[in-house]
Parts: structure tokens; C-alpha cells; sequence
């Protein structure tokens, strides 16, 4: 578990006209391995990048992220589609998770 991770929670704010804004507030780091799902290789042999960008992140078990957080690694947010708990041991979380536009 090399690679610094920023978990970043949904945070509304409302203003004096009553005006709703979403934000993501950065609440912590962890540090995860990174595993890059979506890849495919051309026929000659180079590997491309298929439709979204999928990365799995397996870090130690938090019971503090969940669907609603974005995670931010090399400067690419991405947003969490799969929380796996490793056989219900508490002891590894894998993040399945799909790059989004900012």
C-alpha cells in the first residue's frame, strides 16, 4: 500500500438566499494499492484505454467510506461504484471505482 489517496465526503452549503451548493471537502488520506481494471490491447499488442476509466483501490478495512465519497489519485478524482469488505473480515476494502469528469 504505496500510493497516497485523498477521500474526499459530500459537504452542502446554503447562502443567504437560501441557494443550495455541493461540494466534496477533504476528510482524510489513506494509502492503497492500485490496480487499473479497464485496459484492452490493440492487435498490436499496445494497450487502450476502453470507455471509462476503472480502477479498483484495496486498502486497509474504514468503515468511513462509502458510495457517496470521491476518491483523488494523480490529480483524477473518481467516484466509488463497489465497496467490497474482503469476506467480511474487516481487514481489506476494495474500492471499485470509475474516473469522472470535473
Amino acid at each position: 500500500m504505496r500510493n497516497v489517496i485523498k477521500v474526499y465526503a459530500p459537504a452542502v452549503t446554503t447562502d443567504s438566499t437560501g441557494q443550495e451548493t455541493y461540494s466534496y471537502d477533504l476528510t482524510g488520506i489513506i494509502y492503497a494499492s492500485y490496480e487499473r481494471d479497464s485496459f484492452n490491447k490493440s492487435e498490436d499488442g499496445f494497450i487502450q484505454a476502453s470507455g471509462q476509466e476503472t480502477v479498483t483501490f484495496k486498502t486497509r478495512y474504514n468503515n468511513m467510506i462509502g458510495y457517496n465519497h470521491r476518491l483523488e489519485f494523480n490529480g483524477l478524482m473518481y467516484r466509488i461504484i463497489a465497496v467490497d469488505n474482503y469476506y467480511n473480515l474487516r481487514h481489506e476494502l476494495r474500492l471499485k471505482c470509475v474516473a469522472v469528469d470535473l
